[in-house]
Order: structure tokens, then sequence, then C-alpha cells
């Protein structure tokens, strides 16, 4: 979010004192880790270049049985996605 911030000239804190407000903040633990590689791996036969933050979101919107918003075509045809 921050180098986000930086690109688009947006006051970063002021964005993070926002997300703090409204957002649950969860840990990620090694096991959540591992599982993003194994995600990344199985996307990538998808989508080439599927990111290590796109699937640690992935991971966590499973272990937390929420869905993910996003308008990002990476997550086209996952589970629990919603495209905007």
């Amino acid at each position: 979010m921050k180098g986000w911030a930086i690109r688009e000239g947006v006051d970063f804190e002021e964005l993070y004192r926002i997300v703090r407000k409204w957002s649950d903040i969860h840990c990620i633990t090694t096991g959540d880790w591992l599982d993003t590689v194994t995600v990344k791996s199985e996307m990538r036969k998808k989508a080439k270049d599927f990111g290590m933050m796109d699937a640690l979101i992935v991971v966590q919107q499973k272990r937390l049985g929420c869905k993910v918003v996003s308008g990002d075509a990476h997550f086209e045809g996952v589970e629990g996605a919603v495209l905007l």
C-alpha cells in the first residue's frame, strides 16, 4: 500500500489510518507463506504473471472464509472472488 501511495502521490499516513480504522488486521503465519507458494505455482499454470501477493490474498481468503473483491483480472475464476 505504501508503494502505491508513493507512486500515486497519496498521503500514506492518512490512507494507513483509514485502513486501520475500517479493517481487521490478521497475522500471516509461516503456514500461510508455505500455502502461498503452492497457490502461486498452481495459479501460474493459468496466468504466467500471477504474483506472490495475489497468491497470499487467495490463501487468506480461504483461511478466513471471506470474499475477495478486486478489479484484478488475476482473480478471474478464483472461487470466492468478485471481480469489479
